[in-house]
């Protein structure tokens, strides 16, 4: 299709069906298109995804005052992109000491105008054997554009359960434009 057609007189300008190599040119179509067969993308600008870590066991002991456990700092393209978010960690309670009743949260800039995305309590607690829990938490945010920090942490629920803690997990985020 040439585009001198279509908008009078640019001649040269067009999309071509091909097998013989990749075109070269910058091309923006404005409408829908179809796709009948395999569709590779090198790069799709405003969709993206990272992870982070719990780098060692992180102790919880606080009812107010919260513990990071992994953060991501992430640049959302906008309007109708979704923000795909999970958790996944261990905890224990320290070989049964006191136990444990820990709040898990994942929030989007933290400090005084946070949201809250998804929650999760967790109660570990045996006076006889050392227990682990897995914990997943997930979540769905859609922000609006910019710069976001995200962030799992974790605080006492509940005394004296105060000798949780988070041996390991891992955060990911992943962007969904529509």
């Amino acid at each position: 299709m040439e585009l001198a057609d279509v908008i009078g007189g640019v001649s040269g300008a067009y999309i071509q069906n091909q097998e013989a190599g990749a075109q070269t040119a910058n091309y923006w179509i404005d409408g829908d298109g179809t796709v009948e067969g395999n569709f590779t993308a090198g790069n799709i600008v405003g969709q993206g995804s990272m992870s982070s870590g719990v780098a060692s066991p992180v102790g919880i002991s606080s009812p107010t005052t919260p513990v990071e456990l992994a953060s991501l700092t992430y640049s959302g393209y906008g309007p109708g992109s979704t923000i795909h978010l999970s958790f996944t960690g261990t905890f224990d309670d320290r070989g049964g000491q006191d136990g444990a009743y820990v709040l898990v949260e994942l929030v989007r800039d933290p400090g005084a105008s946070e949201t809250v995305i998804s929650t999760s309590q967790i109660s570990i607690y045996s006076p006889v054997v050392y227990q682990l829990q897995s914990v997943a938490i997930n979540g769905v945010d859609t922000p609006p554009a910019g710069s976001h920090t995200y962030v799992i942490r974790a605080s006492v629920v509940r005394s004296p359960y105060t000798s949780g803690r988070c041996l390991n997990g891992v955060f990911k985020l992943a962007e969904i434009k529509e």
